[in-house]
């Protein structure tokens, strides 16, 4: 197995992420997440907005500073 095809692989794989990505439509628990952190005007609201959620905090993080830097 060469390893060109092996980058080959890879960058297809990706591509074809990104591109089903963009046409992802959000489930409930995924606007669930987005919405705190869009709403959150900073980390200690984010914090208080947290104390009741089941779910990771660095993705809440993650999503709060791409909230922060985009217009969604």
């Amino acid at each position: 197995f060469d390893r060109r095809w092996a980058e080959v692989a890879v960058a297809v794989f990706f591509a074809g992420v990104l591109l089903l990505s963009i046409a992802h439509e959000m489930w409930l628990d995924e606007w669930q997440a987005w919405l705190i952190a869009r709403e959150s005007h900073s980390l200690g609201e984010l914090w208080q907005n947290l104390y009741y959620e089941n779910s990771s905090w660095l993705w809440h993080h993650i999503l709060f500073l791409l909230a922060k830097y985009t217009d969604y």
